[in-house]
C-alpha cells in the first residue's frame, strides 16, 4: 500500500541522514608505515621484499649494497599518504616511490627524500 511505502521511504531517508555523522565517528587509530608491517609479516614467515630503513643517504646505500639490482632497487618514502607515488617533494623530486639501478642511486635519492615536505 502507499502508506507502507511513505513509510519505508521516511526510514530510509532518517537512515541516509545518519551516513555522514557514521563517517565523521569513524577513526583510524591503527597506524603502520610499510617497513613496520614487513617486519610484523617477517615475524610471522610471510616472504616480503628484501631491504630496510635508511635514515641517511649512506645508510640506504649500505641497505642496498647486498641487493640484486636486476629488477631495480626501489625507494620509497614513509608517509602516512595515499599515492605517495605521485606526490612532490619540496626538493623538486617528483614522487615517493623511486626505482633505481645502482646502489648510489639509492643514495641519491635517498638524499632528496630524507627530511623534505612531501605535497
Amino acid at each position: 500500500t502507499q502508506s507502507t511505502w511513505d513509510s519505508r521511504y521516511k526510514m530510509l531517508r532518517s537512515l541516509r541522514s545518519l551516513v555522514p555523522r557514521a563517517k565523521a565517528l569513524a577513526t583510524r587509530d591503527f597506524h603502520l608505515h610499510e617497513y613496520q608491517s614487513k617486519d610484523i609479516m617477517r615475524e610471522f614467515g610471510v616472504t616480503v621484499q628484501k631491504g630496510g630503513i635508511a635514515l641517511t643517504p649512506e645508510e640506504a646505500f649500505k641497505v642496498a649494497e647486498p641487493l640484486n639490482p636486476k629488477g631495480g632497487l626501489i625507494v620509497k618514502a614513509q608517509v602516512h599518504a595515499g599515492g605517495r607515488g605521485k606526490g612532490h617533494l619540496t626538493s623538486g623530486l617528483q614522487g615517493g616511490v623511486q626505482i633505481c639501478k645502482t646502489p648510489a642511486e639509492v643514495a641519491k635519492y635517498t638524499k632528496e627524500m630524507l627530511c623534505l615536505l612531501y605535497t
